[in-house]
């Protein structure tokens, strides 16, 4: 480590010698960053860090850098966000910089007005640094071109130098609590300096209707990363500056970031400050506790309500639909006895109107004075349907926040799903199914509860809708997945399969999946063969269970030989999936045409399509790991594409695709195990011969000898790692003779064990991991700093790119 350390401090002296000599023809900007990023983890890790690049002479070495003519401005930002680090360290330091170099200073508060982004970042770091010192801090507070440093930061252009301007702004404003680390005098200086950038009163002028996003969206993203850092010096910001009072005039915005936006802070106030409403209405006496929060819920739900029951146009019903979630906030931080009946009949109110606006979008009777007549004429008289998917979306999304906050209200919300679900049109809309399916999924019981009686039919019906929306030529895959998801979750929950699943609905279930899985369309029969080798994935027997009873391992036959590739390679692994399970193989071998399937698969090695190749390997692999192999032939006809044969196994050890030959050393290793396994069994009878014409008899015939000597010798990486974790295991698993002496493997044996165990692993493990390739990435040193792209002599190439 001592050594490590020492190569370290030799590499970072390097690169700080060759700042001012950095060559102007580097094309990668990465080089720039990892000099700071080496620099800054030697400055964390090493505590004299900071000393020691001050007796290298590292303040010179920055200025001479930054008095070379012509200098590229990616090595002023390189020097500036080094400097900052430096005193960041050791803010004792700044006083050395004031001292011995002052131009340099000027220099960088001449940068925070570059045309350059980068140098205005790197000028903003180089400030968050310095104030760690108070000298720093207060060069700050003198210096005329910092004065309007936050008003400047709000207009750039670059989202990168107002994230930075904020982050240093919080810093600013944060330390007046740092007592451990800051001098009272210091944290005077901070809070003079914070009063001074403070932004507030021209970022108040703008947040008003109508302003320009580009100008509006910086001034919110401000107000979320104070509302957001949850530090009583921010709170105490907001509640002076008054920055938020104009927030909710924002709520009918034409813009929909900036509404989004809008919602995320009130999102986040909501949830932790202890008077929310205090920081965005005026002329309001603070309150404190419960009552200060429902005072905040009584108000924005009135406010939500109005503007849905008495809108002007889409944005108001959008903007107050948007509220609702927000008063879940409130709601869930009621926490005491006394509100408790308050938070159930408010829930309750909350579900009511989200359904309600479903019922409006689906174009539902509401009967009569039910005081939505004004929103029914918006929703109708509007051009555009994508506001019925937003409303979708946002009322569903607050229907699943109440059930998962309060577990209320389910008969609403399975009314809504069913609602959507029976509404042609939009039921077939991807985003707004998906919605409505989170919403189902969240009402049905976990494995440990049952379902209600009564919402038995409700759940039966909306499962028979859904069939008949899968039945549908339409309907596209993601929706079909969606679907799916359903009725996996339900046959996975035995409590509830049992009463929801009759035999009527699973029978309709299996004739649609039948129909799908030969859709048109590719991706649907790929999701329907997924499915079905999902349902022998789970550590329960019921998915197993009902695909056994209805014979759906049937189906994957077909779908071996699909035209398309990908529904090939999902076909390969649900077969995989059903022979590790016990009940699917017990289904292969009570069928007769199902015992077939392993004669099709040498052949899957040859397709175009790597993933099948790699597919076709992991089912071969799975079978022989299995002793199941006895459909597979083997022979020595290269022609016969239908067998196991030398030309195949080499062809897969040299496949073009690194995962395939990765495969193939698994599989050679299943077939050294299968062979070491039939002489053990030859031995233990006492025959010449039990294995007959088995696979296990034909790991030499194959050349699987060959092919796993040959693999370490692999050009890529994953596949030498393979290699080395399949060597191992067998030089470390198999014995060379038995408990009474008599020797277990044969002479051929013992030669292909004794060409493992001359391979350097040591070696090879080395070539193996990939620590060198981060170290590569992250690499930096004076010679690449220096290096230039413009050839020594003419006509040189040697730094051409390869595509050229």
């Amino acid at each position: 480590m001592a050594t490590l350390q020492h190569q370290d401090l030799e590499r970072a002296k390097g690169i700080l010698d060759a700042l001012p000599i950095m060559s102007h023809t580097i094309v990668d900007d990465t080089l720039y960053e990892k000099v700071v990023l080496f620099i800054s983890s030697l400055l964390e890790q090493v505590p004299t860090m900071a000393v020691t690049m001050k007796e290298w002479g590292f303040l010179s070495r920055v200025n001479e850098a930054c008095e070379q003519p012509h200098q590229d401005y990616r090595v002023y930002a390189v020097c500036y966000r080094l400097l900052g680090r430096w005193i960041t360290f050791q803010p004792s330091l700044f006083s050395v910089v004031a001292h011995e170099q002052p131009l340099l200073l000027e220099r960088i508060a001449t940068g925070l007005s570059s045309t350059e982004a980068a140098l205005r970042l790197a000028c903003f770091e180089a400030c968050r640094g310095f104030v760690h010192s108070l000298q720093g801090a207060e060069w700050l507070l003198e210096n005329e071109k910092t004065q309007s440093l936050m008003s400047m930061a709000l207009l750039d252009e670059s989202t990168y130098v107002v994230a930075e301007s904020f982050a240093f702004y919080q810093y600013v404003l944060e330390s007046k609590d740092q007592t451990h680390t800051l001098s009272s005098e210091h944290r005077q200086v901070m809070t003079q300096l914070a009063q001074l950038m403070d932004p507030s009163s021209s970022m108040k002028e703008l947040l008003h209707p109508p302003v320009d996003p580009s100008i509006l969206l910086p001034i919110l993203e401000f107000c979320y990363v104070m509302a957001n850092a949850r530090h009583s010096v921010c709170l105490e910001y907001l509640e002076n500056s008054c920055l938020l009072h104009s927030l909710l005039s924002l709520l009918e915005d034409d813009h929909r970031i900036v509404r989004t936006r809008m919602i995320e802070i009130l999102t986040v106030v909501f949830e932790w400050a202890p008077d929310p409403l205090f920081l965005l209405q005026p002329n309001l006496e603070a309150a404190e506790g419960e009552e200060a929060i429902i005072r905040a819920y009584e108000f924005m739900a009135k406010t939500a309500i109005h503007k849905i029951q008495h809108p002007e146009t889409m944005e108001a019903i959008v903007a107050g639909v948007s509220l609702l979630p927000c008063c879940s906030v409130l709601l869930n931080r009621l926490d005491s006895p006394l509100s408790h009946t308050m938070v159930l009949e408010q829930s309750v109110l909350l579900g009511e109107v989200f359904s309600i606006i479903i019922k409006l979008c689906v174009d539902s009777p509401l009967g009569e004075n039910h005081g939505y007549e004004k929103t029914l004429h918006v929703l109708t008289t509007a051009k555009r349907g994508s506001f019925r998917k937003t409303l979708f979306h946002i009322a569903f999304r607050g229907l699943y926040q109440l059930m998962t906050l309060f577990s209320q209200p389910m008969t609403l919300s399975m009314e809504s799903v069913s609602l959507l679900l029976n509404d042609r049109a939009w039921a077939l809309d991807q985003s707004v199914l998906k919605s409505s399916v989170d919403l189902f999924l969240s009402l049905l019981p976990t494995r440990d509860t049952a379902l209600p009686s009564a919402s038995t039919e409700d759940v039966s019906k909306i499962l028979q809708r859904l069939i008949q929306i899968l039945d549908q030529d339409s309907v596209n895959c993601r929706c079909v997945s969606r679907i799916l998801e359903v009725f996996y979750t339900i046959l996975d929950t035995p409590k509830l399969e049992t009463p929801v699943m009759t035999e009527a609905i699973s029978a309709g279930f299996v004739a649609v999946l039948r129909l799908k899985c030969m859709d048109v369309d590719w991706d649907v029969r790929d999701t329907v063969v997924e499915f079905i080798g999902r349902l022998f994935q789970g550590t329960h027997s019921e998915t197993s269970t009902f695909a056994i009873t209805y014979q759906l391992p049937m189906l994957l036959l077909d779908r071996i030989r699909d035209t398309e590739a990908y529904v090939r390679s999902t076909t390969l692994t649900a077969l995989k999936s059903l022979f590790q399970n016990k009940q699917g193989w017990s289904f292969i071998q009570a069928h007769y045409k199902t015992r077939d399937v392993a004669r099709q698969l040498p052949r899957l090695l040859y397709d175009d399509e790597a993933f099948v190749r790699r597919a076709a390997l992991d089912v071969l692999t799975c079978l022989i790991e299995h002793r199941s192999c006895q459909g597979i032939l083997v022979s020595d006809t290269l022609n016969d594409k239908d067998t196991l044969n030398p030309f195949i196994v080499s062809r897969c050890m040299d496949d073009p695709d690194s995962e395939v030959r990765v495969r193939g050393c698994r599989f050679l290793e299943s077939l050294w195990r299968l062979h070491v396994h039939e002489l053990d069994q030859q031995k233990r009878l006492k025959t010449e011969d039990v294995r007959g014409d088995s696979i296990g008899n034909y790991f030499y015939r194959l050349k699987g000898d060959v092919g796993l000597l040959d693999a370490p010798n692999d050009a890529q990486r994953i596949v030498r790692a393979e290699a080395l974790i399949t060597i191992r295991r067998i030089l470390n698993a198999e014995p060379v003779s038995t408990a009474s002496g008599k020797r277990l493997l044969e002479a051929e044996d013992s030669v292909f064990l004794e060409g493992l165990a001359s391979i350097d692993l040591d070696k090879l493990e080395q070539m193996s991991t990939p620590e060198h390739l981060y170290e590569e990435t992250f690499a930096i040193d004076a010679a690449m700093m220096t290096h230039s792209l413009e050839p020594i002599h003419s006509g040189e190439d040697s730094n051409r790119l390869d595509c050229y």
